[in-house]
Order: structure tokens, then sequence, then C-alpha cells
């Protein structure tokens, strides 16, 4: 049965053919290109109507396409909304054609799917059940690694073991993008979690949090967590979980500790969309709002962060080393020792790290730094945007 929700005037062509005597089967390519703008599954989550800033009315939805896979549904065109709101009341399997996958914003690996006038519904058999899309609900370390992949995390209390963490730099939308893999567990498990970005640094070793709104990935059949551009960390009172410090011999974290010289360095400072991760050529400091050039949302300026990242060449041993330093480990450093300086101004922080008499930096098998420290008890700034520092290890 095929269910269709536009008017007459654009569907009867497609049932009768403007000009039957040159219908032909369609070519492979056509065919392909039929089944990319389809998507087959469970609809849940049907919302009423809703207007948009612009006043243009529409509604959203939740399509199961896999036993543990779920993506959001849009749709400009609220003829169809009864055909939906039937459909997942019945727990109908039906078929979406017609249809745009675009750029998930709230899951950066997965997509959303748009409908339009033309799209159409159709009462399908797929080889899996359905089963309801987990909600925002808080949840144990044991319940999530149960769940499939693709899955929403409401909540979750954990505690950041002391694990070797592994950090990454990695392309997004051909943009470099900074990761940190660490180890969380509660009373009933642990598991790996993926932090993005400015997340990385609002986490520390052997301190307990609440995630909140976090999703499941699917590693080489082990479920794990990662962060979404709707994450937020609160640090909570300590929870009591036995931290074994046990780390895995695969995970590719081990480092090396050298110590030198910085001989030169170059620090970039750049504004990232929080959605799709790409990075700003330039925000106007007096506008409130500002269009990523990258998936061109509109979003208030103030969601843009600064990002650094760089690179410092360290001569040690009398070798010099090239090497990757991220906006974590920067702003980590910065933190620490307290360091003077405006956030756009690069220099200072450049000048900064040439005038240390030896640093002591950790690094990973990628070349990347993970931590930077001043080996020196006491020091005296004399430049005048530096500050009088007492620092420790």
């Amino acid at each position: 049965m095929v269910i269709y929700t536009s008017s007459a005037p654009d569907f009867l062509p497609l049932l009768h053919g403007r000009r039957r005597s040159k219908l032909t089967m369609a070519s492979p390519a056509k065919a392909r290109k039929v089944e990319d703008s389809a998507v087959e599954g469970y609809l849940h989550s049907v919302s009423p109507a809703k207007s948009s800033k612009k006043n243009s009315k529409y509604f959203t939805a939740v399509i199961q396409s896999g036993r543990h896979e779920f993506h959001k549904v849009v749709s400009f065109s609220l003829e169809k909304l009864t055909a939906f709101s039937q459909a997942s009341k019945n727990g109908t399997a039906v078929k979406l054609k017609n249809v745009r996958r675009s750029l998930s914003f709230s899951d950066p690996d997965g997509f959303d799917v748009i409908c339009s006038k033309t799209t159409s519904l159709e009462v399908v058999t797929v080889p899996f059940s359905r089963i309801a899309p987990s909600g925002s609900r808080r949840m144990d370390v044991a319940a999530v690694k149960a769940l499939g992949p693709r899955q929403n995390v409401g909540e979750l209390e954990a505690k950041v073991l002391s694990r070797a963490a592994l950090s990454k730099i990695v392309l997004v939308n051909r943009e470099e993008c900074e990761l940190k893999e660490i180890w969380v567990a509660d009373t009933t498990g642990e598991i790996k979690l993926t932090l993005w970005d400015s997340l990385i640094s609002q986490v520390d070793v052997s301190k307990s949090y609440c995630f909140s709104n976090l999703a499941t990935r699917e590693m080489q059949g082990v479920i794990r967590l990662t962060t979404t551009p709707s994450t937020r960390v609160v640090e909570i009172t300590q929870l009591d979980v036995p931290d074994e410090g046990r780390d895995d011999p695969d995970d590719g974290a081990a480092s090396t500790t050298l110590r030198g010289v910085v001989s030169g360095v170059q620090i970039r400072a750049r504004h990232r969309c929080p959605r799709c991760h790409g990075l700003q050529n330039q925000i106007s400091a007096n506008s409130i709002t500002h269009r990523c050039d990258a998936c061109n949302l509109l979003q208030r300026s103030s969601v843009y962060g600064l990002t650094y990242g760089g690179t410092i060449v360290l001569t040690a041993d009398q070798q010099e080393h090239s090497l990757t330093v991220t906006d974590s480990c920067i702003n980590a450093y910065l933190a620490r020792y307290r360091v003077a300086y405006s956030e756009n101004d690069v220099e200072t922080i450049e000048e900064h790290f040439l005038n240390l008499p030896e640093v002591e930096i950790c690094v990973n098998n990628d070349s990347l730094i993970t931590s930077l420290i001043q080996p020196f008890h006491k020091i005296v700034w004399t430049n005048p945007w530096s500050l009088l520092t007492t620092a420790t290890q």
C-alpha cells in the first residue's frame, strides 16, 4: 500500500504517466539515485505542527532505520503529519521516498532526513523489530553498554579513571578537530568516553562528573560513548569507585617525555562552530549573531568558542623536535601558570614560550603534545605583560 499525502495534481502524473508510450525501465544509475533518496524504518516521536523563526510550518519525528540506528526527521509538508502519526501509532514500517539526507547537527557522524511536498510513505517490511529510542534519562554504565550504537544517553554519573588517555587530531568536515579518549566508571562497570574540543579541558582525572546528552558508538563490536554538541559536564560529589589505573595495552596512549628549550613556536587562534566543528574566518566583535562559514547555520556569536592550536619546535639533547600543540594543552598550561594574555593576541603566548629557560613536554606516538609543564619552581617575568608566578609540578 502507498500513502500519498500530496495534492492530486502533484501525484497523479506519478500514477498514470504523462506519456504512457514512453514509459521504460529506470537505468541502474537512476535506480541507485532513487534508493539514495529513500529511508526505511519505523517512525517514532512524531511532533505536533511547529513554527520556525521565519514562520515556516514543520513537524519532526524520529525514524528507526536499523536495529539500533535512529535519525531525526524534519518535514516541511504539514499534510503528511496525519500519515506520519498513524504509522507511528500503529507501529508500521514505512519507506520514505524522495527525501534529502542532511548533515546532522546533533550527531556529527549521522544524518537527518528532510521531507518535502514530493515525499511519499510506502508500507514495507523490514528485517528488524521496532524499539523506542532511548530518552533523556539517567543511566548507569551497565545499562549504557547494553544499548546499541547511535543511542542517546540522557545522563551518566561516572568517575574519570587514571588510565592513560589517548589524544588525537582528526579531520571532521575537512577541519582538524581534537579529541581525547578516556575511561569512566561507576559501580556497575567502566566504559570508554571520547571527549571533543572544549570539553576536554573540563574533565580531570580521578574526579566525578554528571555527563548529559551523550551518544553511543560501536567500534570493533564494543559499545563506547562520545560527547555531542549539546553535552554538558558538571562536577559532582566523588563517587566511591575503585581506580586500579589499569591501562589498555592496545590503546596507543604511550608517551615520551622530553626536556629542552623552545626554539620556535607558531600558535593559531580560530573560532569554531559548536555544531559542525567548522573553523570561522572572522567573527565581528560588534555582531550579536554569526552565520557559520561551513554549515551556514546562523547562531549567536557567543557560542563560537576560540580554539588554539599550532606547532612547538623543541630543542632537546641537541636535536630538534617539531611537535603539535592542541587547544586543551595550551588552555591547561595558561590556566596552571596564570599567564596574562589577551584572547586573540597569540604573539604574547608565543613570546611566553620562547622566553622560558626550559620546558618539559610529554608527547604521544603521533608527536602530539599531551602535557606541557615548567620543570622549575620559580621564575620572574620581566615582560610588562607577565606576572610573578610560583609554579610547582
